[in-house]
């Protein structure tokens, strides 16, 4: 997370910043102040001990290079987009998955597993980039993910237009090319810049982009399709979703490429190599191994009396993306239009759906940006993360539609097009929201020295809602059907 603190803040030493965030990104709202700078590399030493780390390094004292015709923030807001493409493009594409695994054991929780399988090794992945991150190889690790997606959009181009790729197989080997895509988001999430606003803007579009992208080819395929065969209109539909995706990553695997030509680039590169020669020369000076001990001791210390104190937090973001991640999209997403006339609204419903999602959850990480509905306090965040609850039981008891061969149990007590939108985006409103004002006020409430621990922190309980969330969604599926949900 980033925050202002321009006074306490070093001008010598500009680290480049962690694009950091998961799936449903929590720091948007932030995007838009250009002073946001993380100190998680140096924001825990005293000002003794940081003097006496400029002395042992030469830091020039000179000014960054203009950033001409703001190539390097579009090549960041590409990358920022990148981060998030993949996930977003598998769960907005819910209708082609339903039509390529009719039949198969995976007919009716092919969104359950979607939403594990990405959010598990999401998660895991993170991890390792983290503890092996290197920034010497930051440059290399980000330009080999971002080919590797080129490639599995290759990949999903090809087997989505293969007729007899279909049911199990179809679905092992887009679950094996997930997996790449979690591995692609964590390690760019791993990697950073000075831009990190152009970065997070970049991810709060994705899922918007997608959706728009997704609406707009339903509707081009059904219109050009030379009969009006739902098959035909979903295969020609897929082949325009998957190649304009995989035209996006080239542009932005492209634009990356092109970052270490560019002198605003080369600036913060060189000013982060200084920065590790200054932690390897204090490194050395450590008289003793048995002083290492302490150290980590009382960082470990400082992170639980974090939690203790910042807990409400905590579970509010972790309660929340368990509270979304359980019921979009393996949900919602299963909830057809009431109305059997075939009008515009109900050709496009989980189209619309998707779209009125990600507008909601796009403006809720924005709103705190203005003063007046920026809530700080936990009380209420944490109150308007255990109403949306409610949303539970309005999803499941709504027109659920699995497939001809499983018939839901639940009874259709909601079901209201019109009501089923509305709350649809308010859902994304709230977990937009609910995923930005607690994770900027809590650390906004703690000195220089324990926000980059307590900004982790949150971001950890915010992965591991989304990971919780994804399982969860496999029990609600089996309250809908009375069945073995895998």
């Amino acid at each position: 997370m980033y925050f202002n603190d321009n006074n306490n803040f070093d001008p010598e030493i500009q680290s480049l910043i962690n694009c950091s965030n998961t799936g449903s990104s929590s720091s948007n709202s932030m995007s838009n102040n250009n002073n946001n700078l993380n100190r998680a590399e140096f924001g825990t030493f005293s000002s003794n001990e940081k003097s006496k780390r400029r002395s042992s390094v030469e830091v020039t004292d000179d000014s960054p290079p203009q950033d001409n015709y703001g190539w390097v923030y579009i090549i960041f807001f590409l990358q920022g987009m990148a981060t998030l493409l993949g996930w977003n493009v598998f769960i907005t594409a819910s209708e082609f998955f339903q039509y390529k695994l009719l039949g198969s054991r995976f007919e009716q929780n092919f969104r359950q597993y979607i939403s594990v399988v990405y959010m598990l090794c999401n998660l895991l992945f993170r991890s390792v980039a983290i503890l092996t991150q290197n920034n010497k190889s930051l440059y290399k690790r980000t330009s080999i993910a971002l080919t590797v997606g080129i490639l599995i959009f290759i990949g999903m181009l090809t087997i989505s237009q293969l007729q007899e790729v279909r049911g199990d197989l179809f679905f092992g080997l887009t679950l094996a090319l997930l997996v790449c895509e979690s591995l692609l988001g964590a390690v760019i999430n791993s990697d950073g810049s000075k831009y990190i606003q152009a970065c997070i803007s970049g991810q709060g579009l994705a899922g918007l982009g997608v959706s728009i992208a997704q609406f707009v080819f339903a509707i081009s395929a059904q219109e050009n399709s030379s009969s009006q065969d739902k098959e035909q209109a979903l295969m020609l539909q897929s082949k325009l979703y998957f190649s304009a995706s995989l035209v996006f990553m080239i542009i932005a695997t492209g634009a990356f490429l092109a970052l270490k030509y560019q002198p605003l680039y080369k600036y913060y590169h060189k000013k982060v190599l200084e920065l590790d020669q200054v932690m390897e020369t204090s490194s050395e000076e450590v008289n003793s191994p048995m002083e290492i001990l302490p150290r980590r001791t009382n960082k470990l210390q400082t992170s639980w009396q974090l939690i203790a104190k910042f807990w409400p937090y905590m579970f509010t973001v972790c309660y929340s993306f368990i509270i979304s991640l359980s019921l979009f999209p393996s949900v919602t997403a299963a909830i057809p239009s009431m109305s059997q006339d075939q009008t515009f609204l109900t050709k496009y419903f989980i189209s619309i759906h998707f779209l009125l999602f990600n507008i909601g959850d796009y403006l809720g990480k924005t709103i705190p940006i203005i003063p007046q509905l920026y809530i700080s306090h936990y009380v209420p965040l944490t109150l308007i993360g255990l109403l949306r609850t409610l949303f539970i039981p309005y999803f499941l008891f709504n027109n659920i539609f699995l497939g001809p061969n499983t018939p839901g149990v639940l009874k259709n007590v909601f079901g209201n097009d019109t009501a089923f939108l509305i709350l649809v985006f308010v859902f994304g409103l709230t977990n937009g929201y609910l995923g930005s004002a607690p994770m900027m006020s809590a650390p906004s409430q703690v000195g220089l020295e324990s926000k980059s621990t307590l900004s982790s922190l949150m971001a950890l309980f915010l992965a591991i809602g989304l990971a919780l969330g994804s399982l969860v969604s496999f029990g609600w599926l089996a309250a809908i059907c009375n069945c073995n949900p895998f």
